[in-house]
Order: C-alpha cells, then sequence, then structure tokens
C-alpha cells in the first residue's frame, strides 16, 4: 500500500490567511510606532531582508493571535456565556475517520478565518492611531471596519462550532 500525499495546498492558505496576513499588517502597523521598523521596511534589500520581513511578520500575527485568543476569543466564550464551545462528547466521535476528514475541513476553513478576523480587529485600532489625526468620514470608515471585522471573527466562531456539531452528529 503507497502512502497517500497529503494535499498541503488549503492548509497552506488558512496558515496564511491566519497567521501571515496579520502579521504583515501588524508589522506595518508597527512602523508607525518605531523607527527601527519603519527604518527597516524602508530600507529592505535582497532576499535576506525579505525573509526576516516574513519571519518577522509570522512572529507577530503568532503574537496576535495570543492576544486575540486571551481577549476576544475566551471573552466571547466564558464572560459573555455565549457558550459556543463543543461539548467533550462530541470529540469521542472523531474516531471515526469520515467524521475527522469533515470535521478538520470545517476547521479549516472556518476557524482560520476567526483567527484571521480577532488579529485583524486587533491591529486596526492601532492603524487608525497611528496615522495621526483624521476627518470625520475617515474615522467613521475606521470604525465601520473595526466592527464589522470584530463581528466576522464572532460569527466565523459560532459557525465553526455549529458546523462541526453537525458533521460530529452524523
Amino acid at each position: 500500500m503507497e502512502p497517500e500525499i497529503k494535499d498541503v495546498t488549503s492548509t497552506s492558505f488558512g496558515l496564511l490567511i491566519a497567521y501571515l496576513a496579520p502579521g504583515l499588517a501588524g508589522l506595518y502597523t508597527t512602523s508607525f510606532y518605531s523607527p527601527d521598523v519603519r527604518d527597516f521596511l524602508k530600507n529592505a534589500k535582497g532576499a535576506e531582508d525579505f525573509l526576516l520581513i516574513l519571519l518577522a511578520a509570522l512572529i507577530v500575527g503568532m503574537l496576535l493571535n495570543g492576544m486575540h485568543f486571551v481577549g476576544l476569543h475566551l471573552l466571547c466564550n466564558k464572560a459573555w456565556g455565549w457558550g459556543w464551545n463543543m461539548a467533550e462528547n462530541d470529540f469521542k466521535k472523531l474516531q471515526d475517520a469520515e467524521k475527522l476528514a469533515c470535521y478538520l475541513a470545517v476547521l479549516s476553513e472556518y476557524y482560520r478565518a476567526h483567527q484571521f478576523f480577532g488579529a485583524m480587529a486587533i491591529v486596526i485600532p492601532f492603524f487608525y492611531f497611528g496615522r495621526g489625526v483624521h476627518s470625520v468620514w475617515y474615522t467613521l470608515g475606521f470604525a465601520v471596519l473595526w466592527t464589522v471585522t470584530t463581528l466576522a471573527s464572532i460569527v466565523s466562531w459560532k459557525y465553526q462550532v455549529e458546523i462541526g456539531s453537525k458533521v460530529l452528529q452524523g
């Protein structure tokens, strides 16, 4: 029996969306507050600097997701008592290979979106305030963007739990 080759395209794309995209946005936003980061990004040349920027963005993305997890993620499930969690018994149903594959697909699609929107909800206010004084319309636009991004994070978590529960129930 030949070993199966895993399709990493979906997984890789999900991880890029969840960590690297918010990390790049966060790194760029950091340049508003740090002259060192601004100079590095402005003067980056060559493959070495490009790789360092990607590594820094990945680190920033991981930190943003940690902040998101401690903040919005736990707040939704504990403090507000929305109860959007999988039951412990549901995880016992993951022993079926087909259900596990379906559940992992749901997790990949919705949870990565949840991570992206949650991390971006952290970056957006820092980006806004880092840009200086703004007009009323600019402020309104960023307020709407932040609100929609935060709600998208909350809703994507809710859908991930609901659809995952339906997959496990059969």
